[in-house]
């Protein structure tokens, strides 16, 4: 789950980019280590899968202002702080569409129960009816 972070330093243009690679699995691998692809998650399709994966780098730049004094170290903090930015924004993007996925899973899941129940008391209400007339008949 790990990432790798480069540096591009352009004194001569005051310019400091940041580039964090290896990013593509990073929310899977995140959100299957936290949840251990859990038996019933897999079970009800809710799989954390290849479709969730993040480009594969995210890059920030850090440009010194013509009035400034050229500071290389600040400039790596900023351009990796703007890099990091963007692959937090991409990966809440995800959980957000996974998160809604499994809400929408387990209501469906509790649509289904409900309609299992649903029927299970119609089916004891026929055969209550059943019964009545059974012994209605018999008397």
């Amino acid at each position: 789950m790990s990432y790798k972070v480069q540096y591009i330093v352009k004194e001569d243009e005051r310019v400091v980019i940041c580039v964090i690679n290896g990013t593509r699995r990073y929310f899977s691998d995140y959100m299957s280590n936290r949840l251990g692809q859990q038996d019933y998650l897999v079970d009800f399709g809710l799989r954390v899968e290849n479709r969730y994966n993040l480009k594969n780098s995210y890059s920030g730049i850090a440009r010194c202002a013509p009035g400034d004094e050229w500071n290389e170290e600040l400039g790596r903090k900023i351009a990796f702080n703007k890099a990091k930015e963007k692959l937090n924004s991409a990966f809440f993007k995800r959980a957000k569409t996974y998160v809604n996925e499994v809400d929408n899973r387990f209501n469906q899941l509790i649509g289904v129960i409900n309609n299992y129940g649903a029927r299970l008391a119609l089916d004891a209400d026929e055969r209550e009816k059943e019964i009545e007339q059974m012994l209605g008949k018999k008397e």
